[in-house]
């Protein structure tokens, strides 16, 4: 259901946002409270993507996830970075900093889907 390349990339993404999470609320101190904050984003993120890939086996269909990205800055259509910027990885990151003064605000939307119709759905006949 999810290859190597999506568990390495939802293990990142909770690191990432519990590594944000207990900055913004000083539980770097005590180590169960960072325990448990992991464990809430692990549930959260997990049953999301689960859900979606059910859902998705439901409807006859593949979901693949990967970080945000983006590969294009301004509005002329010639401008693209040589390598996509993967601003889902450092979004939560950059959010503990322009956020700091309400200390409980970090960006959790990290992760995209793609979604594609399964081969054989175009050639089922009924």
């Amino acid at each position: 259901m999810i290859n190597k390349k999506e568990g390495f990339i939802v293990a990142l993404i909770i690191l990432l946002i519990t590594f944000s999470l207990s900055i913004m609320t000083n539980f770097l101190e005590d180590w169960n409270k960072v325990l448990g904050v992991l464990l809430a984003v692990s549930l959260v993120i997990l049953a999301s993507i689960f859900t979606k890939k059910i859902i998705a086996y439901l409807l006859d269909t593949e979901i693949e996830m990967k970080i945000w990205e983006i590969d294009k800055y301004g509005l002329a259509p010639d401008r693209h970075f040589k390598n996509p910027f993967l601003i889902g990885a450092f979004l939560p990151i950059i959010s503990i900093i322009f956020f700091f003064p309400f200390k409980s605000l970090v960006w959790m939307a990290s992760l995209v889907f793609d979604i594609k119709p399964r081969i054989y759905r175009g050639a089922k006949t009924n």
